[in-house]
């Protein structure tokens, strides 16, 4: 892995930024950002990105700035490994929890066939592991209520099928389980809470579901 001496060597082409982030100047980054047009996907010597300079030293508030100005929280390098995997291998719990929340795709694959889970996992870091894991239990509960809400979108689907107060009650259910994933968030909570969320909702909803033409599902 790439050492903290080596990370100092900067890329000639936009060095203010890869040391301003080494130095944790998020006051003078912003400042910087603002002045003109930068090029965030820009690599060091040692092939990382400022993005990835940022998460490797847990700067999780510039990580969220840079993110905002443009940074790509999927770039990856020559062998497949996203900025997500190098935030695993690091440990950066809180800079992962960034990137996810801002779309990084947690299920990429490095040419090796490893996924940031996976990335983690060989580096011992239980803590970046479980949240992979959560996110995946909430990305399950979270499809749920999708199809459920297309159901609801499509009067073709459920006209006759699901009256008022089966449309009322499968709206509710989906706002309550909603409400839950926010909440989840910022708890914290783990897979498998989040997993009888999951079942809680598919035990209410399949009577609905049932209506349904076997037909046309």
């Amino acid at each position: 892995m790439t050492t903290t001496k080596q990370m100092n060597e900067e890329e000639e082409q936009s060095p203010d930024l890869f040391k301003l982030v080494e130095e944790g100047d998020l006051i003078k980054l912003t400042e910087v950002l603002e002045e003109g047009q930068q090029d965030l996907s820009v690599r060091n010597r040692w092939d990382k990105s400022i993005l990835e300079i940022a998460v490797i030293l847990g700067r999780t508030e510039i990580v969220k700035h840079l993110i905002t100005k443009g940074g790509n929280v999927n770039q990856a390098n020559k062998r497949g490994y996203a900025v997500l995997h190098v935030g695993a291998m690091w440990g950066k719990r809180d800079c992962l929890e960034a990137l996810i929340e801002a779309g990084a795709d947690i299920n990429a694959v490095t040419k090796y066939n490893e996924t940031p889970k996976d990335s983690a996992a060989r580096y011992g870091h239980k803590e970046c592991v479980d949240l992979f894991e959560s996110t995946e239990a909430r990305t399950i509960l979270r499809d749920a209520i999708t199809q459920a809400r297309d159901l609801l979108s499509n009067p073709e689907r459920i006209l006759g099928k699901w009256n008022k107060d089966d449309k009322s009650k499968v709206t509710g259910l989906c706002n309550e389980k909603t409400d839950w994933l926010q909440r989840s968030i910022e708890a914290q909570s783990s897979k498998e809470s989040i997993l009888l969320q999951v079942e809680d909702f598919k035990q209410r909803f399949d009577p609905y579901f049932g209506k349904l033409d076997p037909l046309t599902d």
